[in-house]
């Protein structure tokens, strides 16, 4: 009979299981659903949101960062040089001619025979070159190079090229021994305009006090310092390791007398890789030359001294010029300087520009502090022929108005999204319907459409004026052909209309912003939503168990059933058998 099989009690337990999961599962299923729903709306509604109040902010920034300070640059020829400018730039006209381009400082030996041997006595030689720093100081640099007199020029060059690319900045002092007798103090180690202050205690010994310098130094980004040991003599050695910056280490700044004692008194010392570059090349077959190039162009970065400090290393090869400036003949092989004029009129090293008719010199093709906010970058000379170059620098009407329309699109996602989801769509219901936050957030979003701002007694006083309308199905739209006239027009009037304290950028942005964030109204809400879905979750898991522990029970009962209906049947075939005598 199928009554007795398991496939029939299986059925029945599902059965049970279904009409249950029904009855109390499917309903709790439902709610959860809604609250899923509603917590998801939320969370994208509270994205819209914050993307609508991030450009709000943007709009009310003020001073350079404001987009309404936006600037661009119109140039009647750009042939000649190109203009940038930022939002400090003020609106202003000029004409401006380039007559030279700015040029880095170039030294240059003699053409040597790249053979010959020059005899020089084996030793290390040094010489001193000395550059401006572009504010009318010197950074000053030591090279040393090691020379054998069997080395030909090829060699000497090649030599002293790899020292000058590999200078750094080194400080040493002199060797002391015992004990410091002075009194305590302090000294400032200048590393490229950063002081550093070292202090020291009298009644220790020089080794212990330059322990503590090297570790007072530790942390000084670019500087080494390391101790020299000679017997019982002690010395201390600085090495700049960052080529660009240069080390100052004066007496003047001692408060003791350490750096007295230690010989210490050096002043923007530079390694020489950071002020020059070295370039060794063969103008012709079997000679060679060397270049001392400076880094930065101008002439208040060129080369102001070269001269040996050490041997006579730079007068065999015609270098030891001191603060001579030979020029470089190379029809008669005479090192010195390509620009060898330094005079303010006369100079080859300086960018030289007509500014409204005014003579104006500069360091670098780079100018950023004629204008303020404008930089130009040179790119050729001009012509005696070529007219002037009128530069225009105006407000960026254009910008304004990309923020404006961002302005609209973040306003719509907001507003389109509420609104969508407010009713229902082909008997779907909107997960907004009754939904008093959404609501209000719509309430605010079209009252801040149809108010009437304060802005100084301006006719531009809505959104309206300006450009932008009301459509209650889809919200506000950007007239371009009255907002580019208002922007031309009454510039100030439309910014202040966004940007004033009571105007539409600060308005809505209050309205809006108690919505968003940990503890804003939408934020909230959805947690107590989560927390509700949370506890429908534990009651559904509660439910099924119950469910799930009946019909195991309602199975068991079938089983032992379905056993005694076996027992019963087994029964009645057994007194079937025996009264028609089948057992005999």
């Amino acid at each position: 009979m199928e009554i007795l099989s398991t496939s029939y009690i299986t059925q029945m337990v599902n059965s049970y299981n279904s009409a249950e999961s029904a009855r109390r599962v499917t309903p709790l299923v439902t709610r959860k659903n809604k609250f899923s729903n509603l917590s998801s709306a939320y969370s994208t509604l509270s994205k819209k949101i914050s993307t609508l109040n991030t450009q709000l902010e943007k709009l009310l920034k003020t001073g350079t960062e404001s987009p309404f300070n936006s600037t661009k640059v119109s140039l009647s020829n750009s042939d000649y040089f190109n203009v940038t400018s930022t939002s400090s730039a003020e609106p202003a006209s000029f004409n401006l001619r380039v007559n030279q381009l700015a040029k880095n400082d170039i030294l240059l030996s003699q053409r040597l025979d790249e053979s010959t041997v020059q005899g020089i006595t084996t030793g290390t030689y040094k010489f001193n070159i000395k550059t401006g720093d572009g504010e009318g100081g010197e950074f000053n640099s030591e090279v040393s190079v090691d020379i054998l007199d069997t080395d030909d020029n090829e060699t000497i060059l090649s030599k002293i090229n790899s020292a000058v690319n590999n200078d750094k900045a080194v400080v040493e002092s002199n060797a002391v021994t015992g004990s410091y007798s002075g009194a305590d103090g302090e000294f400032k180690i200048d590393l490229a305009g950063t002081e550093h202050k070292i202090t020291y205690s009298a009644g220790q010994t020089y080794e212990e006090i330059i322990d503590s310098i090297i570790s007072q130094t530790s942390d000084i980004s670019g500087l080494t310092a390391e101790k020299v040991i000679d017997g019982s003599n002690v010395n201390i050695k600085f090495t700049v390791t960052d080529s660009t910056k240069d080390i100052s280490i004066l007496q003047s700044s001692d408060t003791g007398t350490l750096l007295t004692d230690l010989g210490i008194n050096i002043e923007k010392e530079k390694g020489a890789s950071g002020s020059i570059t070295s370039s060794q090349f063969s103008p012709t077959s079997g000679s060679t030359q060397i270049s001392f190039t400076s880094k930065q162009s101008g002439l208040d970065y060129r080369i102001t001294n070269i001269a040996d400090s050490s041997g006579d290393l730079l007068a065999n090869l015609g270098l030891d010029l001191g603060s001579a400036r030979t020029s470089f003949d190379e029809n008669t092989n005479i090192g010195g300087f390509l620009y060898s004029d330094i005079t303010s009129a006369n100079n080859q090293l300086n960018a030289k520009i007509s500014f409204n008719g005014v003579n104006i010199n500069r360091n670098s093709n780079t100018i950023s502090d004629l204008v303020n906010g404008v930089t130009i970058n040179l790119k050729s000379v001009m012509d005696s022929g070529d007219a002037d170059v009128n530069v225009n620098v105006e407000k960026n009407i254009d910008n304004v108005k990309t923020e404006i329309k961002n302005f609209v699109t973040n306003f719509n996602e907001v507003y389109t999204y509420i609104k969508n989801n407010s009713k229902s769509i082909d008997g779907n219901r909107g997960f907004f319907i009754g939904d008093s936050n959404a609501s209000t957030i719509l309430n605010e979003l079209t009252s801040t459409v149809y108010k009437t701002f304060d802005n100084d007694n301006s006719l531009l006083n809505t959104l309206t004026s300006i450009g932008i309308s009301f459509n209650p199905g889809t919200g506000i739209s950007l007239d371009e052909t009255t907002i580019t006239d208002k922007l031309n027009n009454n510039f100030d009037e439309v910014t202040n209309l966004f940007t004033g304290e009571t105007g539409i950028a600060k308005t809505l942005f209050n309205k809006l912003d108690s919505y968003v964030g940990t503890e804003g109204y939408l934020t909230l809400s959805k947690k107590g939503y989560d927390d509700y879905i949370k506890s429908i979750n534990d009651r559904i898991s509660s439910v099924e168990t119950t469910i799930n522990k009946s019909a195991e029970v309602l199975r068991k009962k079938y089983q032992d059933m379905q056993m005694q209906l076996a027992t019963l049947l087994a029964s009645q075939d057994v007194f079937s058998n025996y009264s028609s005598g089948s057992f005999f």
